[in-house]
């Protein structure tokens, strides 16, 4: 399980362009390959980073107590002009915690929509569709129950999904029979309104997966798709949230989320 982080600050949430590889740049960014000082004070860890092509300034501070890892995350400006940014932790599940059709995903969503473009149609949902959770419209008539990570052999999907806004903060779990645990994260949804819950079950045969990967990205953040800038700030919105942030010239953004993990099924409420 791991948090790839701000993946998607330099410009996009996407795979990379010719142009973005030429840079060195990888899938979803700058912000999840550029190195990072760390250093470790008053029992927190400390991470900063100055990305080079994106002029952002990124800081994190993670510091654990009994029941959650807290982290403090700002994003600043440094050019002198406005820039949207797609930006997204990107958390990913992996085997043995994973395991198709077994593993159990929680979320409180207010509306869904399935990825509208070429990628992800191998799991046979039907592509744009709109639909509340957790029942996703499949090619043939049927639902997909998206509760349950590749329920009925899905072998890719992805989809986003607008997070309920009340007294309690966003959230997801994954609860893992197999080891008694739930995992999850929660966050502000006014910081991070929507949810991208990718799902790969030995779909992609090319390199480096080889039909043989199996993962979940639970991918919060202030885009709904991984689509890059040009066409999220052509979207302008989605069910009537933003899809994507804007950063005025010099401006500093700091938000705060948490994860946690713990023995046993999550209650009533998903946590």
């Amino acid at each position: 399980m791991r948090n790839h982080g701000p993946e998607s600050l330099p410009r996009h949430f996407r795979p990379p362009s010719n142009e973005d590889l030429s840079h060195g740049i990888s899938v979803h960014g700058e912000g999840s390959i550029a190195p990072y000082d760390c250093a470790i004070q008053d029992g927190e860890l400390r991470l900063h980073s100055v990305l080079t092509y994106s002029k952002l300034r990124v800081t994190r501070t993670l510091s654990v107590d009994d029941e959650h890892v807290r982290i403090e995350e700002s994003v600043e400006n440094l050019s002198e002009v406005e820039r949207p940014i797609g930006w997204t932790q990107h958390v990913t599940l992996g085997p043995p915690f994973l395991q198709a059709g077994i593993t159990q995903l929680r979320i409180h969503a207010k509306q869904s929509r399935v990825f509208e473009a070429e990628g992800f149609d191998s799991g046979g949902l039907v592509r744009g569709a709109d639909f509340r959770w957790p029942y996703a419209p499949r090619r043939g008539g049927d639902t997909a129950d998206l509760r349950i990570f590749a329920e009925g052999g899905r072998t890719a999907s992805f989809t986003a999904h607008l997070m309920e806004r009340g007294s309690h903060p966003a959230s997801f779990t994954a609860y893992s029979p197999a080891s008694g645990l739930t995992f999850g994260y929660e966050w502000n949804p006014s910081d991070f309104p929507w949810l991208g819950i990718w799902e790969e079950n030995r779909s992609r045969q090319n390199q480096p997966w080889n039909g043989k990967t199996v993962a979940c990205g639970l991918e919060f953040g202030v885009s709904p798709f991984p689509e890059g800038r040009k066409k999220m700030v052509q979207r302008k919105t989605l069910f009537g949230e933003p899809a994507f942030r804007s950063l005025r010239s010099l401006e500093r953004i700091s938000v705060e989320y948490s994860a946690f993990v713990k023995q046993g099924p999550p209650d009533a409420t998903g946590a």
